[in-house]
């Protein structure tokens, strides 16, 4: 994104409950990342972002704890290097491990909180015996929150094979697993939180807070969430699987802030039809899949609870 789509959304800051600079990539590869920190922060706004934790140096490390950044969330994807790394290739279990000691010693040092550190496992069929071991690791590094992730989109047809979703045979033991993890976390004061598959029936709306939130692509189109707008891909190549069968996905744009405003797009009508959808949803007894947009037919996040 560049600074001038940037400069488009800083008037909404203050609004907003938590201005999240991420979309699918790593943010701290943007020259101009920290600067945007900055504008939010002084917007006033709740800030945080994911990183793979590669480039937290200790000079990143300092920026990071100056920044005044609220909530820094690191990707992982195991709790041993050969799981990790086999799904995060470039970025080791042992760089992540020095980054967070790093930024947990000079926290100390500095005798401040900020910012929380969260932990993003991305569960999959590879990994979930490991998650036992997953809150030592969090309290090791100081984390307060771990949020345990579906491999909801799945582009690929190799990519089933990791999908927790699509086994769910397998949920009564994965569930055994992570509510014996939430429970040590508790111990520990490390909040601990997943989604399961649900009944296999499509709840009122996902887990993506679409009635509240809203995606910004690097472009500065506005949609509902990430998964309606991957803007990297070409049209023709936006492809995901849906419970074994192939679905093309259409973007869901509602407008751009290069040409409107943040809140006159907000509250456009398409974005507005798009939301009554859900709240349609909301008052309907076991609504299926009646009112649902194109593109949140076949997603995953409506099948989790």
């Amino acid at each position: 994104m560049d600074a001038q789509t940037f400069e488009r959304l800083r008037p909404s800051f203050p609004s907003a409950d938590l201005v999240f600079l991420q979309g699918w990539g790593e943010p701290l590869l943007h020259p101009e990342f920290w600067e945007m920190v900055r504008q939010a922060k002084a917007a006033g706004a709740m800030t945080g972002f994911t990183t793979n934790a590669k480039l937290l140096d200790q000079a990143c490390t300092l920026q990071l704890v100056e920044s005044g950044v609220d909530v820094v969330a690191v990707s992982l994807a195991g709790v041993t290097p050969a799981t990790h790394e086999r799904f995060r290739p470039g970025c080791s279990l042992a760089q992540i491990d020095g980054a967070l000691a790093g930024l947990k010693k000079l926290k100390r040092e500095r005798g401040v909180q900020e910012p929380h550190v969260h932990i993003a496992f991305m569960l999959l069929r590879s990994n979930w015996r490991e998650v036992d071991r997953l809150v030592d690791l969090a309290a090791r590094w100081g984390v307060t929150q771990v949020v345990v992730s579906n491999l909801t989109w799945i582009g690929t047809a190799a990519m089933q094979e990791e999908s927790i979703l699509e086994r769910r045979d397998l949920w009564p033991e994965v569930t055994t697993v992570l509510e014996r993890a939430r429970r040590d976390a508790s111990g520990k004061n490390i909040e601990f939180c997943y989604q399961g598959p649900g009944t296999g029936q499509p709840r009122p709306t996902c887990t993506e807070n679409i009635l509240k939130a809203c995606f910004v692509s690097c472009c500065g189109d506005v949609s509902p969430c990430v998964f309606t707008n991957l803007s990297g891909l070409s049209d023709d190549r936006v492809i995901h699987y849906f419970e074994g069968r192939a679905h093309k996905v259409e973007r869901l744009v509602f407008g751009n802030v290069r040409g409107e405003t943040l809140p006159a797009i907000w509250n456009s009508e398409k974005a507005r039809g798009f939301r009554q959808s859900f709240q349609t949803r909301l008052a309907t007894d076991s609504p299926g899949t009646a009112h649902l947009p194109e593109p949140c037919r076949h997603c995953y996040k409506l099948l989790e609870r």
